[in-house]
């Protein structure tokens, strides 16, 4: 750039920084025009061959040929030309398309079509604008070469018309690349039809059949999408209930919401109990339903951990509202018909801890002691000692990782104890088994707080 610049000063002395780029665009131009004027098409395979970029030519082609023929002409030349490399004819393609408006490309596109050979055709095409009129000519093309676009074009980001939504989810669907759909139409997942927007999702979650691993794309564009979804009309409660199912691999539980699936379970504690056996054998004399036989084993391995992930992400209790409040009626009948059915399958072990880390889940009040008097009166009326289990483990878990300075000790561990001792006091004489759980939590963390201290000091004294 300097060297052009030094010579650009040298021709006209009063010439800034400022006015640079726009000088510089005149002399490539004026160039260009020279160069066409002298060899034609020549002149643009000597340039394509040369240093300068595909994109920057076929911006000039663009803006200096102005016949469509002539330009088609180049176009095919550049195609059938062996000494300049591929990435640079397409890097031309690009340039040029991006430099004409929709109209000019699609009266040069239709013109390469009916003379270019199908090959030729794709791969013009796969450059081309990625709107609606290029797929028009695209779907006049015979089948092989129709998927071969679809299967290698680059699908941009960009707010499509819901027409072009539908037609984009249709064809990627169709060549297996549902994610590219999904990720292309992130900007308004709201422009996407229901039926389309329904079987993308169904796309994405199936594709990922058997797979772990968390992308934060995902984990925050999959939310709004089955949040858009939830919203319509033409979309059944079940359906989103299994789309929630399917999904839940995509999404840590911490950060995933299943409303549909908690309304499902609320409204039928036998689900939760068949969610039960899949991930636990049944521990006595009987047999399970029929229905609840899955033969592939593949296939019952990714149920039972979706099964496990959904436990974690339930939150939601049966009988709680939109406010959080609790119908303490509707919540005691719902477990006391869960655990008769889990027993009944054998499985009231699993049952009672779920229930426990479940109603652990229900968030602490500035004003009162926790767990809230409602969650007291549910579990002292239990008093099972796998609720008791589940709920602290509920309590550990939420907690999650951990930092801490190198010298800290259990300092944290000391502060969640002592606010679990003080709401243990605050239950002991009302609800004496509530009170004992929440002691047992407070003597774990007074037992971390007393290791991590220990291991503080000996940091401290091993850097001495």
């Amino acid at each position: 750039m300097s060297t052009y610049s030094s010579i650009a000063k040298s021709q006209d002395p009063s010439l800034d920084w400022a006015n640079w780029p726009e000088r510089f665009y005149m002399i490539c131009k004026e160039s260009f025009a020279e160069i066409w004027s002298s060899y034609g098409i020549d002149g643009v395979i000597m340039l394509l061959e040369g240093d300068c970029t595909g994109s920057t030519i076929g911006g000039h082609v663009a803006s200096y040929v102005s016949d469509a023929q002539e330009t088609v002409d180049i176009i095919r030349s550049c195609l059938s030309n062996d000494t300049v490399s591929s990435e640079k004819i397409n890097d031309f393609l690009q340039g040029f398309f991006r430099a004409n408006d929709d109209d000019t490309c699609t009266e040069v596109l239709s013109s390469l079509v009916k003379v270019s050979a199908g090959d030729s055709s794709v791969r013009v095409l796969r450059h081309a604008p990625f709107n609606g009129k290029t797929w028009q000519l695209v779907d006049q093309m015979p089948g092989r070469f129709l998927d071969e676009y679809w299967e290698k074009v680059y699908v941009p980001l960009k707010k499509y018309s819901m027409a072009e939504a539908g037609k984009l989810v249709n064809n990627l669907l169709r060549v297996g690349r549902p994610w590219d759909a999904f990720f292309a139409l992130r900007a308004d997942y709201d422009r996407v039809g229901t039926i389309h927007l329904r079987r993308l999702l169904k796309g994405v979650t199936a594709s990922n059949l058997g797979q772990i691993g968390y992308s934060e794309n995902v984990i925050y564009y999959l939310p709004k999408a089955l949040e858009s979804l939830s919203k319509r009309s033409g979309i059944s409660t079940e359906e989103m209930a299994q789309l929630e199912f399917a999904s839940i691999d995509l999404i840590p539980p911490r950060e995933c919401n299943v409303p549909n699936l908690e309304n499902q379970i609320e409204e039928s504690p036998l689900m939760f109990v068949y969610l039960l056996s899949l991930v636990t054998e049944r521990r006595s004399v009987g047999q399970d339903p029929a229905e609840w036989h899955v033969e592939d084993q593949i296939l019952k391995r990714i149920l039972g951990r979706r099964a496990y992930s959904l436990f974690e992400a339930l939150r939601r209790l049966p009988g709680q509202d939109d406010n959080g409040e609790i119908n303490l009626s509707v919540l005691t009948d719902w477990i006391s018909e869960a655990r008769r059915l889990a027993f009944e399958h054998g499985r009231i072990g699993i049952c009672d801890q779920q229930i426990g880390q479940w109603l652990s889940r229900l968030p602490a009040r500035e004003d009162a002691p926790w767990p809230s008097r409602t969650i007291c009166k549910v579990l002292e009326s239990i008093c099972s000692d796998e609720v008791a289990s589940g709920f602290s483990m509920g309590v550990f878990n939420a907690r999650g990782s951990t930092s801490r300075r190198s010298y800290e000790g259990g300092m944290q561990e000391w502060d969640l104890a002592a606010k679990y001792r003080l709401w243990a006091e605050a239950w002991m004489i009302e609800f004496p088994f509530v009170s004992k759980i929440i002691d047992s939590i407070a003597d774990r963390y007074e037992r971390d707080a007393a290791r991590e201290d220990h291991e503080a000091e000996a940091r401290r004294r091993l850097d001495l």
